[in-house]
Protein backbone atom coordinates (compact mmCIF):
# COMPACT_ATOMS: atom_id res chain seq x y z
CA UNK A 1 0.00 0.00 0.00
CA UNK A 2 1.35 3.48 -0.99
CA UNK A 3 1.24 6.47 1.11
CA UNK A 4 -0.26 9.50 0.24
CA UNK A 5 0.97 13.14 1.72
CA UNK A 6 -1.85 13.84 3.26
CA UNK A 7 -3.10 17.57 4.61
CA UNK A 8 -1.82 17.44 8.31
CA UNK A 9 1.75 16.26 6.76
CA UNK A 10 1.98 19.50 4.50
CA UNK A 11 0.94 21.17 7.35
CA UNK A 12 3.26 20.34 9.79
CA UNK A 13 6.21 20.39 7.57
CA UNK A 14 4.82 24.09 6.87
CA UNK A 15 5.39 25.25 10.46
CA UNK A 16 8.60 23.60 11.03
CA UNK A 17 11.26 26.69 10.77
CA UNK A 18 14.83 25.61 13.25
CA UNK A 19 14.94 29.62 12.67
CA UNK A 20 13.13 30.31 15.74
CA UNK A 21 15.87 29.06 17.87
CA UNK A 22 17.51 31.50 19.82
CA UNK A 23 19.17 32.26 23.15
CA UNK A 24 15.75 32.44 24.19
CA UNK A 25 13.91 29.88 22.53
CA UNK A 26 15.03 26.02 22.40
CA UNK A 27 15.27 24.71 18.22
CA UNK A 28 12.59 22.94 17.36
CA UNK A 29 13.22 19.30 17.63
CA UNK A 30 13.70 17.36 14.26
CA UNK A 31 12.88 14.22 16.46
CA UNK A 32 9.60 15.52 17.61
CA UNK A 33 8.56 16.31 14.05
CA UNK A 34 9.22 13.18 12.91
CA UNK A 35 7.91 11.42 15.57
CA UNK A 36 4.33 13.28 14.50
CA UNK A 37 5.02 12.96 11.24
CA UNK A 38 4.61 9.05 11.84
CA UNK A 39 8.36 7.82 11.65
CA UNK A 40 9.74 5.96 14.03
CA UNK A 41 13.49 7.42 15.05
CA UNK A 42 16.12 4.85 15.88
CA UNK A 43 19.64 5.91 17.30
CA UNK A 44 22.21 3.14 16.94
CA UNK A 45 26.10 2.96 16.66
CA UNK A 46 26.67 2.73 12.55
CA UNK A 47 29.77 2.58 11.27
CA UNK A 48 32.05 5.38 10.98
CA UNK A 49 31.04 7.95 8.06
CA UNK A 50 27.49 6.31 7.58
CA UNK A 51 25.06 9.31 9.31
CA UNK A 52 21.81 7.52 9.08
CA UNK A 53 19.27 5.77 6.73
CA UNK A 54 15.38 5.13 5.86
CA UNK A 55 13.93 1.55 6.54
CA UNK A 56 10.95 -0.19 6.22
CA UNK A 57 9.19 -0.36 10.09
CA UNK A 58 5.99 -2.73 10.60
CA UNK A 59 5.40 -0.59 13.73
CA UNK A 60 5.51 2.58 12.52
CA UNK A 61 2.49 4.70 11.63
CA UNK A 62 4.47 5.67 8.10
CA UNK A 63 5.74 2.21 8.13
CA UNK A 64 9.63 3.30 8.44
CA UNK A 65 11.68 4.12 10.68
CA UNK A 66 14.51 6.76 10.34
CA UNK A 67 18.06 5.10 11.67
CA UNK A 68 20.70 7.43 12.74
CA UNK A 69 23.57 7.31 13.76
CA UNK A 70 24.20 7.92 17.47
CA UNK A 71 28.02 8.89 17.45
CA UNK A 72 27.65 11.73 15.05
CA UNK A 73 26.97 15.13 16.73
CA UNK A 74 23.76 16.39 17.26
CA UNK A 75 23.37 18.94 14.66
CA UNK A 76 24.95 16.38 11.97
CA UNK A 77 21.89 13.85 13.54
CA UNK A 78 19.38 16.52 13.31
CA UNK A 79 20.11 17.01 9.26
CA UNK A 80 19.97 13.33 8.61
CA UNK A 81 16.57 13.28 10.07
CA UNK A 82 15.15 15.72 8.14
CA UNK A 83 16.93 14.60 4.91
CA UNK A 84 15.88 10.87 5.29
CA UNK A 85 11.98 12.11 5.62
CA UNK A 86 13.32 14.23 2.54
CA UNK A 87 13.96 10.47 0.96
CA UNK A 88 10.45 9.25 2.07
CA UNK A 89 8.13 12.18 1.00
CA UNK A 90 10.36 12.16 -2.43
CA UNK A 91 11.17 9.07 -3.24
CA UNK A 92 9.17 6.96 -1.33
CA UNK A 93 5.64 8.29 -2.10
CA UNK A 94 6.55 8.89 -5.74
CA UNK A 95 7.63 5.32 -6.45
CA UNK A 96 5.81 1.92 -6.16
CA UNK A 97 7.49 0.22 -3.38
CA UNK A 98 8.19 -3.59 -3.40
CA UNK A 99 7.81 -4.49 0.46
CA UNK A 100 9.35 -7.93 -0.51
CA UNK A 101 12.12 -6.29 -2.80
CA UNK A 102 16.06 -6.42 -1.21
CA UNK A 103 16.54 -3.18 0.73
CA UNK A 104 19.94 -1.37 -0.95
CA UNK A 105 22.98 -1.73 1.38
CA UNK A 106 24.07 1.52 1.80
CA UNK A 107 25.03 1.48 5.42
CA UNK A 108 28.47 -0.03 4.70
CA UNK A 109 30.91 2.64 4.19
CA UNK A 110 31.71 1.71 0.68
CA UNK A 111 28.86 1.62 -1.13
CA UNK A 112 29.16 2.91 -4.10
CA UNK A 113 26.20 5.11 -5.27
CA UNK A 114 24.49 5.21 -9.03
CA UNK A 115 23.73 8.17 -11.21
CA UNK A 116 19.88 8.17 -9.87
CA UNK A 117 20.96 7.59 -6.17
CA UNK A 118 23.15 10.85 -5.85
CA UNK A 119 20.31 12.66 -7.93
CA UNK A 120 18.29 11.21 -4.98
CA UNK A 121 20.49 12.62 -2.31
CA UNK A 122 21.00 15.72 -4.02
CA UNK A 123 17.29 16.23 -3.86
CA UNK A 124 17.07 14.37 -0.16
CA UNK A 125 19.61 17.40 0.77
CA UNK A 126 17.34 19.78 -0.93
CA UNK A 127 14.05 18.44 1.13
CA UNK A 128 15.83 19.26 4.30
CA UNK A 129 17.22 22.68 3.06
CA UNK A 130 14.07 23.89 1.95
CA UNK A 131 12.41 22.76 5.82
CA UNK A 132 15.19 24.94 7.42
CA UNK A 133 15.96 27.52 4.79
CA UNK A 134 13.00 27.78 2.70
CA UNK A 135 10.23 30.79 3.11
CA UNK A 136 12.83 33.55 3.61
CA UNK A 137 13.98 32.09 6.98
CA UNK A 138 17.64 32.25 5.98
CA UNK A 139 17.17 35.83 3.79
CA UNK A 140 15.40 37.07 6.83
CA UNK A 141 17.90 36.36 8.83
CA UNK A 142 20.82 37.56 6.87
CA UNK A 143 19.15 40.99 6.52
CA UNK A 144 19.05 41.10 10.51
CA UNK A 145 22.19 43.01 12.08
CA UNK A 146 24.06 39.46 13.19
CA UNK A 147 26.64 38.55 10.27
CA UNK A 148 28.65 36.05 12.17
CA UNK A 149 28.56 32.71 10.17
CA UNK A 150 29.02 30.61 13.33
CA UNK A 151 26.22 32.47 15.23
CA UNK A 152 23.84 31.86 12.59
CA UNK A 153 24.50 28.08 12.24
CA UNK A 154 24.04 27.75 16.23
CA UNK A 155 20.73 29.62 15.43
CA UNK A 156 19.45 27.47 13.27
CA UNK A 157 20.80 24.30 14.88
CA UNK A 158 23.15 23.10 12.08
CA UNK A 159 26.56 23.05 10.75
CA UNK A 160 28.94 25.79 9.77
CA UNK A 161 29.03 23.95 6.23
CA UNK A 162 25.59 23.24 6.21
CA UNK A 163 24.68 26.82 6.89
CA UNK A 164 27.64 27.99 4.33
CA UNK A 165 26.00 26.37 1.40
CA UNK A 166 22.89 27.13 2.50
CA UNK A 167 23.98 31.06 2.62
CA UNK A 168 25.76 30.48 -0.96
CA UNK A 169 22.58 28.83 -2.23
CA UNK A 170 20.21 31.40 -1.20
CA UNK A 171 21.79 34.41 -1.02
CA UNK A 172 21.88 35.25 -4.90
CA UNK A 173 18.50 35.46 -4.34
CA UNK A 174 18.70 37.88 -2.29
CA UNK A 175 17.97 41.55 -3.01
Amino acid sequence: MRHIPNARDRHLLRQFNLALGSSMIAIPSVRELASLLGFAVDMRQLPKGVSGYLTPDTFAEKGYAIVVNRSMSVVRQRWTVLHEMGHYYLHVLTKPHDPFAPQKNRESRGYLYFQSELLEEREANGFADALCFGDGALTATLSGDDTDVENIARKFGVSLSTIQRAISKYKPRMK
